[in-house]
């Protein structure tokens, strides 16, 4: 990922982030490139005000903290299309809310499973009846 806002870094823009992932997106589009073919993950998917760390590491979100898109990926390889007249293609926004859809059931499956089973340790229970506050 890319921070789009920071005091410390002048080179924390939006408009870094953008020519950042429209060159991502256009090399994993290019045969020739290394990364092409390859699964890539992008670092992260919203703001965080309350993200420990400077203040970049509280902007590297894709979208703003209220659900915003914060880049603009209009002239990236998945908005040109190669296909023949009447086939549809999908943009930039509808690849990034199906990637966004993705992680949230992700993000939600693994929040079940962990307050399922992560949280207990080898299913012992503690007895603290003995413990006297105050």
């Amino acid at each position: 990922g890319w921070s789009t806002s920071s005091s410390t870094y002048d080179f924390a823009t939006t408009s870094n982030a953008n020519k950042y992932y429209s060159n991502l997106l256009r090399l994993m589009q290019d045969s020739s490139s290394e990364i092409y073919g390859k699964r890539i993950y992008l670092f992260e998917l919203f703001d965080e005000s309350q993200k420990s760390g400077g203040d970049w590491e509280q902007s590297f979100g894709v979208y703003s903290e209220s659900g915003s898109l914060k880049l603009d990926l209009s002239g990236s390889a998945f908005t040109e299309s190669s296909v023949d007249e009447g086939e549809s293609t999908m943009n930039v926004t509808e690849i990034v809310l199906v990637i966004v859809s993705i992680l949230l059931v992700v993000a939600i499956c693994a929040f079940v499973v962990y307050w399922r089973y992560g949280r207990k340790k080898d299913n012992v229970s503690f007895d603290h009846s003995d413990i006297k506050v105050g």
